[in-house]
């Protein structure tokens, strides 16, 4: 289950922009319950809360690592492509300084 913009948090609460910090919000909480718990039944039931947050927080960062990928290869791709029209236009530009069309220079 990936959790995205408008998920659930640990709790079974449906979230929205906010289900990132939730999932933080109640994996802190849980962690202080089990820190200070000193009933070891009661660190049992607390336990599962706190594996349900961390897998949580996991495959958001699954998620976030997915995305950031393909930001970086649409980034990618727009610089080979800037770069592509850049030699088109050294090029271009050669050409027109070499025939005498070049307009740079040139005054009215």
């Amino acid at each position: 289950m990936a959790i995205v913009q408008g998920g659930t948090n640990v709790k079974g609460e449906t979230g929205g922009v906010g289900t990132v910090e939730a999932i933080l919000k109640d994996l802190d909480e849980y962690y202080e319950k089990f820190k200070w718990e000193t009933d070891g039944a009661q660190k049992r039931r607390v336990l599962p809360w706190i594996r349900r947050a961390l897998i949580w927080s996991q495959e958001l960062c699954d998620v976030t690592t997915q995305i950031v990928s393909q930001m970086v290869e649409v980034v990618k791709n727009r610089t080979r492509q800037v770069d592509s029209h850049v030699e088109l236009f050294e090029a271009h530009q050669e050409v027109s300084d070499n025939t005498g069309h070049s307009k740079a220079g040139q005054e009215k």
